[in-house]
């Protein structure tokens, strides 16, 4: 099985997440873990996530001032200890309709009710669905006890479980 977890990661966050994943998805095959780019992705499972950002992905207005953050901290002398990714939206957007490829979504977010804080995973499993996509499993939230961070305790192992599970779910085994 062929498996791409593509991540939108601000500040290191969702991309070791994305990592834990991919770990917990290396037993039902090859996996294919990166920061979201412009190349298309072909794959039988699509691992999909990214930071919950204003309620949901970031847009490019929520980009713009996270670019204009990471410069400010430079030009202070203290720039980030992680560059942020380019943006999840543009890719889920230029994505090819597909007839049942399976997919999963996750997000990282506060530890607070969805109705507070939104959700990027959310938004995902739609923009895929949209697009002809099997969403194999609830979306995910992992959680951060601040805006940059870190993670809660746990939830990279639990990010590795819930990888594992998306075979289960997507009804592969090896």
């Amino acid at each position: 099985m062929k498996i791409a977890v593509i991540y939108e990661s601000i500040y290191g966050n969702t991309a070791a997440v994305a990592r834990a994943v991919a770990e917990g998805l290396r037993a039902l095959g090859e996996v294919d873990v990166r920061a979201v780019g412009d190349e298309s992705v072909e794959a039988d499972l699509l691992v999909v996530g990214a930071p919950t950002h204003a309620h949901g992905l970031t847009s490019s207005m929520t980009r713009k001032a996270i670019e204009a953050a990471a410069e400010e901290a430079e030009a202070k002398g203290d720039p980030l200890d992680y560059q942020p990714t380019a943006g999840m939206r543009k890719f889920l957007e230029h994505l090819h309709e597909v007839d049942g490829t399976a997919a999963a979504c996750f997000d990282t977010r506060f530890d607070k009710s969805r109705i507070l804080t939104g959700s990027a995973a959310k938004t995902m499993a739609r923009k895929l669905g949209h697009r002809g996509y099997w969403i194999v499993a609830d979306p995910e939230s992992f959680f951060v006890l601040d805006t940059e961070g870190p993670l809660k305790e746990g939830e990279l192992e639990r990010a590795s479980r819930w990888g594992a599970s998306l075979g289960t779910a997507a009804g592969v085994s090896r």
